[in-house]
């Protein structure tokens, strides 16, 4: 009968979109996407979109990347020249250092792919592939889908800090190279409960710890704010520097008795893990040991343009 035959319609319809969205995963993935592993069923949305791969490069690759890691002395050469770093700072190869100014063979040719790669066009829509443009939408895309006049996977994008003066992309997109340089003495945190720039639409960390780092922590923790999202009370400007004096790491929200912790992404070598940002998207790092070793990260990460940092 016609139910039937609507029912049969949509199913096939259904298994055509799967297709689809296999297909097109398995040709945005290349060998150095740090997605090329994920599943749509891997993504936990509670309490906001996130999702967690272990080893999510193939061995020879990680390996290649792994090897070639530049010093800590070297991105703090290039990404902050003639600058004293304090110990447990974070510093960064930015996207935009690695493809448009000579390093002086500091960054091999490998990581300049996997740089390319994660600030390109395809990878920021094998993201939206994997959490699916619903919840994309929900966190991000009617706003900048009413300010643009165009849907999120239909927007123009660019590597972050080359924008154009005139008609920039509305999504800017990098991958950066990063270090927290060495904890010296004692315990530190680089950074206590916060959530990210508003601009930003996804973050993901890929972790490459040396095997050798006898260092514990710095691992990154999910919480959830008790009172919903967007609830829990933040400290003003003024409050949040003197709070950051007296404890030596920046914290964001009051009263931690709001929170709950949900999980934590433990830092060891290949892991990756990715959120959604929004307004709840409460994250921080645990307090790390001593080490002459520093803590190694790729941060990959896609932003709504904005002037004053774009």
């Amino acid at each position: 009968d016609d139910d039937d035959d609507d029912d049969e319609s949509a199913l096939e319809q259904e298994e055509e979109m799967e297709s689809t969205l296999q297909k097109r995963q398995r040709t945005t993935s290349n060998k150095y996407s740090v997605l090329q592993n994920a599943k749509k069923a891997d993504v936990r949305l509670h309490p906001y979109p996130h999702v967690i791969i272990e080893n999510c490069l193939p061995d020879d690759v990680y390996e290649e990347l792994e090897r070639t890691y530049p010093s800590y002395k070297d991105i703090v050469k290039i990404a902050k020249p003639g600058r004293s770093i304090s110990p447990n700072t974070r510093v960064d190869l930015r996207a935009s250092m690695v493809l448009k100014e000579p390093t002086g063979g500091i960054v091999s040719k490998a990581w300049e792919e996997f740089v390319k790669y994660h600030s390109s066009r395809e990878f920021y829509e094998e993201v939206i592939d994997l959490f699916g443009e619903e919840v994309f939408t929900k966190y991000h895309g009617k706003s900048m889908e009413e300010k643009y006049g165009k849907k999120l996977r239909e927007m123009e994008t660019e590597v972050r800090l080359t924008s154009r003066k005139k008609n920039p992309a509305p999504v800017t997109l990098d991958a950066q190279v990063g270090i927290n340089t060495p904890v010296l003495k004692g315990r530190s945190r680089v950074r206590g409960l916060h959530v990210d720039n508003t601009h930003e639409l996804y973050a993901g960390l890929l972790y490459f710890r040396d095997e050798n780092d006898p260092a514990t922590g710095g691992h990154l923790e999910v919480y959830e704010c008790l009172k919903g999202a967007g609830m829990c009370k933040e400290y003003s400007e003024a409050e949040r520097l003197k709070h950051r004096k007296k404890i030596g790491w920046d914290v964001q929200f009051k009263n931690l008795g709001d929170f709950k912790l949900v999980g934590e992404v433990p830092y060891e070598k290949n892991r990756f893990v990715m959120f959604i940002n929004s307004k709840s998207s409460y994250h921080a790092v645990t307090p790390r040991s001593a080490s002459t070793y520093p803590r190694r990260l790729v941060n990959i990460a896609a932003n709504e343009y904005y002037k004053k940092t774009n």
